[in-house]
């Protein structure tokens, strides 16, 4: 093994004694399996740990399920190719595409007989396997700035997720594996619902079971709100539950106290992690507050507000003492904070660089797309584009989408 790459969390999972075909066996899928466990799925969750189910889960899951396995390979080869520069990029690149071809090959079978079968107890195991390749590929296409393939991955899981948790198909006895992919499935769907256009198909946030809400459940679900209701009051379908901006900093801020509850029953690791995860945690509220601006009210109304959270977003992000631990968390509220720097150098500048770092160290480089997108919206005038969102609502026009993740 590569000791370059090893991780105090890593289950070191070997294949040779998995009933897997002999070309998953050889001496460079173990390699990438061991970059998969040490490097990759430690910047998968909100914090890593022990119990971070990209690995606990989902890579014995993989043992059994060669289009998941496959998927994870593809997946490892590409991130390493991405971050590990030159020496590794001819061959994991091209080793990258063969797997990624084979897995959607078989994937592409098991779609096709869950479209057949009915769910059951008995496909429970392999409709898993399913979702959390589909999943593993969507991640895929995020290492790649200028890859929108992971579009077409997001949509089917929206699809199997809504057929899951619908009357006819409602899983039984759902296990921790499915909880756990409903979850990201989830939470992949709020932020590319927050700037994809595309009308109303949300995941509702219902679809979480009551025995897995965290620290980031209820803030997401609240997003999720958010997006539903801008999107169907601009159709004319509804009205809104938020009704002023005094309703909605209390939700959010009802939210921010239900995060903190939930942290504080999560082993960081030091009082100085959890101190920086608490950072977090106030980052995100703030960030949500101006979303819930910008989507529900309007921007003269909200002003005073939106300034105010900007200013505490900015000011928490100075006392992060850890902020490499983080850093796959702080994408979607530097987005936000950016939509709100019009005009503004020095936040533009830093906004700007904390998304390269941030990229930089998780590897994956889909933010780009989100980067360029500010870069184009600071540019623009009032005139032009009132807001981000009606900006990001004339390039879709054009066919320019992106996610914030």
């Amino acid at each position: 093994m590569d000791e370059a790459f090893r991780h105090e969390f890593a289950i070191d999972l070997g294949l040779s004694l998995c009933p897997l075909p002999s070309f998953l066996q050889d001496h460079s899928a173990q390699k990438l399996i061991h970059y998969y466990d040490n490097v990759v799925a430690a910047a998968m969750p909100w914090i890593d740990g022990p119990d971070n189910a990209w690995r606990t889960q989902i890579l014995p899951l993989s043992m059994g399920s060669p289009s998941l396995l496959l998927g994870i390979l593809a997946l490892a080869a590409e991130h390493s190719s991405a971050r590990l520069g030159e020496s590794w990029s001819v061959k994991n690149n091209i080793a990258s595409r063969n797997y990624r071809d084979k897995s959607l090959e078989l994937l592409a079978q098991e779609l096709r007989t869950e479209a057949l079968e009915e769910m059951s107890m008995a496909r429970q195991g392999p409709a898993n396997a399913m979702l959390a390749t589909i999943l593993v590929l969507c991640n895929l296409e995020m290492v790649q700035s200028n890859s929108a393939i992971w579009q077409v991955h997001w949509q089917a899981a929206r699809t199997i997720v809504r057929r899951w948790t619908s009357s006819k198909h409602l899983l039984p006895s759902p296990d921790a594996t499915s909880r756990f992919l409903v979850n990201e499935a989830f939470m992949i769907d709020v932020f590319a619902s927050s700037t994809i256009f595309d009308g109303d198909g949300q995941i509702p946030g219902s679809v979480i079971d009551d025995g897995d809400y965290n620290v980031f459940v209820e803030y997401l679900q609240l997003l999720q709100e958010v997006t539903v209701t801008e999107r169907r009051r601009n159709a004319g379908t509804i009205s809104s539950s938020i009704d002023d901006l005094d309703s909605l900093r209390k939700r959010f801020e009802y939210t921010r106290m239900s995060s903190l509850h939930y942290s504080r029953n999560i082993d960081v690791g030091s009082e100085e992690l959890r101190q920086d995860f608490e950072c977090i945690i106030d980052i995100f509220h703030h960030a949500g507050v101006i979303y819930g601006c910008q989507a529900l009210f309007d921007l003269s109304e909200s002003a005073q507000l939106r300034e105010h959270s900007l200013d505490e977003l900015f000011q928490i992000l100075t006392l992060i003492k850890n902020p490499g631990v983080f850093q796959q968390d702080l994408i979607w509220p530097l987005f936000i904070a950016g939509t709100e720097s019009r005009g503004d150098s020095p936040r533009q500048e830093l906004v700007e660089s904390k998304i390269l770092q941030a990229m930089k160290f998780t590897g994956f480089s889909n933010p780009f797309q989100a980067l360029l997108f500010l870069r184009n919206f600071w540019t623009t005038d009032e005139l032009t584009a009132t807001s981000w969102m009606q900006f990001a609502c004339q390039e879709a026009k054009r066919g320019t989408t992106f996610l914030v993740l």
